[in-house]
This record gives C-alpha cells, sequence and structure tokens, in this order.
C-alpha cells in the first residue's frame, strides 16, 4: 500500500468518526 493511500484511508475513517460523534452529542 502505498502512503497516499494510507493517508486517504485514515483521513476518511477520521472524517467519519468526527461526523458520528457530532451526531450523537447534537453539538457543533
Amino acid at each position: 500500500m502505498s502512503i497516499l493511500s494510507e493517508i486517504v484511508m485514515r483521513l476518511s475513517l477520521w472524517t467519519k468518526m468526527q461526523a458520528n460523534r457530532k451526531s450523537q452529542s447534537g453539538l457543533i
């Protein structure tokens, strides 16, 4: 796996976690 794909995968996973956290808390 290339470094670029590794970064993209981690970034997409992090953004998904952030979205879930926002929807659960109901805060910004």
